[in-house]
C-alpha cells in the first residue's frame, strides 16, 4: 500500500516561509472564514467552511481537511510517476509476445482515470479542468436524498442560489470510497458569470491503448477457499503472456486497485482441462473487499505496463451513508458553499457520485444551451439514450416517449428551472426498464421535426432551433 507523504513532505520539505506563501494563496482562492473576513463578511462560525469540521487553522486546511487530499494526491501521483519512469527506461527491444509491451508507457493516472470510468459504466461523463459547464442546486439536492440511508432530507433552502449556474471547472480528481468501492468525483468549480469563450467539455480520461475485460464472479469465485477462474480469450488478450508450453505455466501478478493499494496474485494455467486462474493472494483480495457471488471485477493492462489494474462493481449496492454528508452541517453546506462562491468569487468543491444520481448535475455549457432553443411542448415526442447492461456490456439504448406537462419541480425555491421540468410517459411496452417521468430538455432530442401553431403573429413556426430564434423567445415562453 503506498505510504501517505503528506505528514512527510510538508513536517521535513517545506519551509516556513513557502508555508506561509501556500496559506496565504489558498485562503484567497477558497471560501474560509479567514478569506471572508478580509473581505468585509462574517458569517458567524469557526469551522472550517469546506468540511465543517475541526476549527479552521492552516494545517487544518492544507494537511487534515478532506478536500485538502485532492490537491495532496495529485503531488503523490506525480511522484510515483516519476519513480516509476527508471523500470519503463530500461525496457528495451520488441516483444512479440505481449504487444502492449511495445507501445510507449501509458501514465498511471490515465489507467486509474480509465478504470474509474469502467467502473462507473464507461458512460459517465466528467469535465476537464478548462471546461465551462452549469451547475444544478436541484440535481446536487437530489444526490444528497440518495446518499443518505433513511432517505430524509432536511428541509434546505436554496440560499438564494439561481436554478444554475455557470462555472469554470478548476480541478477533477477520481476516486472510490474505500468500503462500498463506489467511485466518485471530486470537481472543483468556480463560478463564472461571463458567457464569453471557453473550451468545449471534454470527457476525462481521452481513451489510451490499454486491454481490459469484466468477470462475474461465481460463487465459488467469491469464496475465500479457492481461487477465481478466468477466460481464456480475455486472459490472453489482457494479461502479461504465459509459456503456455509448460505443463505447470504460471506467473506472479501486482495488481493495483483504485486506492492505490497493490494486490499479489498467483495466475495459473493448468487442470483438465486447462484454465486461467487466480490463486494465491486471490482468497484475501475476496476477503478484505468483501465480494460476493454477482459482483464483477474488472481487470485493465495499459500499455507499456506489466502491472494490472482492478476495479470493482458491487451486484447490491451496500447501504453506507457518504462520508461527504455526515451531519446537518454538512447537508447544508453543499449549497452554503455555492452560494458564498458566488458572493465572494471563490472556488467551491463538489462530490459527484455517478451510481447515485439518475441525472448529472454538472453539465457541459453547450449542451444546456443547445437543448434550451428547442420548443418543447406537451404532446410532442421525444427520445432518450439510456444505458443498460447486455451481457457484460454496457450499451446505450435509445426510448421514445411523449411530453405531458411542462412545469417546474419545485417553483417556491426554483421558478422557471429548466431542471426536470418536463414530464414523459415513456414507451417500455417491450423492455422492463425503469425510466424516469421527468426529465431536463438536455437529456433528450425530439423524434422529429414537428410543425406546430403558435399565437406569434398569425404565423406557424416550425419546432426546430431557427424557429425560437426567429421569434427571439425562450421554450419556456412559448409553453406558457
Amino acid at each position: 500500500m503506498p505510504v501517505d507523504l503528506k505528514p512527510i513532505i510538508w513536517t521535513h520539505w517545506v519551509p516556513l516561509k513557502i508555508k506561509g506563501f501556500i496559506w496565504r494563496a489558498r485562503l484567497y482562492r477558497i471560501p474560509c472564514n479567514t478569506s471572508l473576513k478580509a473581505r468585509g463578511v462574517d458569517i458567524g462560525l469557526e469551522e472550517c467552511l469546506m468540511c465543517f469540521g475541526l476549527e479552521e487553522t492552516a494545517d487544518h486546511v492544507l494537511l487534515t481537511c478532506p478536500f485538502a487530499d485532492s490537491v495532496w494526491s495529485r503531488i503523490q501521483q506525480g511522484m510515483y510517476g516519476i519513480w516509476s519512469m527508471a523500470g519503463m527506461l530500461t525496457a528495451g527491444g520488441y516483444n512479440e509476445a505481449d504487444p502492449l509491451s511495445n507501445i510507449q508507457g501509458n501514465d498511471h493516472a490515465d489507467l486509474h482515470n480509465q478504470l474509474w470510468h469502467e467502473c462507473a459504466g464507461l458512460t459517465m461523463k466528467v469535465p476537464q479542468i478548462g471546461d465551462r459547464v452549469f451547475y444544478f442546486p436541484q440535481g446536487h439536492l437530489e444526490q444528497i436524498k440518495e446518499c443518505m440511508k433513511d432517505g430524509d432530507v432536511p428541509n434546505i433552502p436554496n440560499y438564494h442560489l439561481p436554478s444554475k449556474v455557470l462555472c469554470k471547472v478548476v480541478d477533477v480528481v477520481l476516486k472510490a470510497d474505500p468500503d462500498s468501492e463506489e467511485v466518485f468525483a471530486e470537481i472543483v468549480l468556480l463560478p463564472n458569470n461571463e458567457e464569453g469563450e471557453g473550451l468545449t467539455f471534454r470527457s476525462v480520461p481521452q481513451k489510451i491503448p490499454a486491454s481490459s475485460f469484466r468477470k462475474i464472479l461465481s460463487i465459488s469465485d467469491a469464496s475465500t477457499h479457492g481461487g477465481c477462474g478466468l477466460p481464456k480469450a480475455h486472459v490472453e488478450k489482457t494479461f502479461p503472456p504465459l509459456d503456455q508450453s509448460q505443463d505447470q505455466a504460471s506467473q506472479d501478478l501486482i495488481a493495483k486497485d483504485l486506492h492505490g493499494q497493490t494486490w499479489k496474485f498467483r495466475h495459473i494455467y493448468r487442470g483438465d482441462p486447462k484454465r486461467h486462474m487466480l490463486v494465491n493472494g486471490w482468497n484475501k483480495f475476496v476477503s478484505e473487499k468483501k465480494l460476493k457471488a454477482g459482483d464483477t471485477c474488472i481487470f485493465i493492462r495499459g500499455s507499456g505496463q506489466k502491472e494490472i489494474y482492478i476495479g470493482i462493481q458491487r451486484a447490491i449496492r451496500i447501504l453506507k451513508e457518504s462520508t461527504d454528508l455526515t451531519g446537518p452541517a454538512m447537508r447544508h453546506g453543499v449549497l452554503v458553499n455555492a452560494s458564498v462562491a458566488m458572493d465572494t468569487r471563490c472556488e467551491f468543491t463538489v462530490i459527484y457520485h455517478p451510481k447515485m444520481c439518475a441525472s448529472a448535475f454538472i453539465v457541459p455549457y453547450d449542451k444546456v444551451m443547445e437543448a434550451l432553443r428547442v420548443n418543447y411542448l406537451p404532446e410532442m415526442g421525444v427520445e432518450m439514450l439510456v444505458t443498460v447492461r447486455e451481457d457484460l456490456e454496457y450499451t446505450s439504448k435509445s426510448f421514445s416517449g411523449i411530453i405531458t406537462a411542462v412545469e417546474d419541480v419545485n417553483p417556491a425555491k426554483w421558478l422557471n428551472s429548466e431542471w426536470r421540468c418536463l414530464k414523459v410517459q415513456w414507451d417500455v411496452t417491450s423492455s422492463n426498464q425503469v425510466l424516469p417521468p421527468r426529465v431536463s430538455p438536455w437529456e433528450i432530442q425530439p423524434l422529429e421535426p414537428l410543425v406546430v401553431p403558435l399565437a406569434k403573429g398569425g404565423e406557424i413556426w416550425l419546432n426546430t432551433t431557427e424557429g425560437v430564434e426567429a421569434g427571439n423567445c425562450s421554450w419556456k415562453d412559448l409553453s406558457a
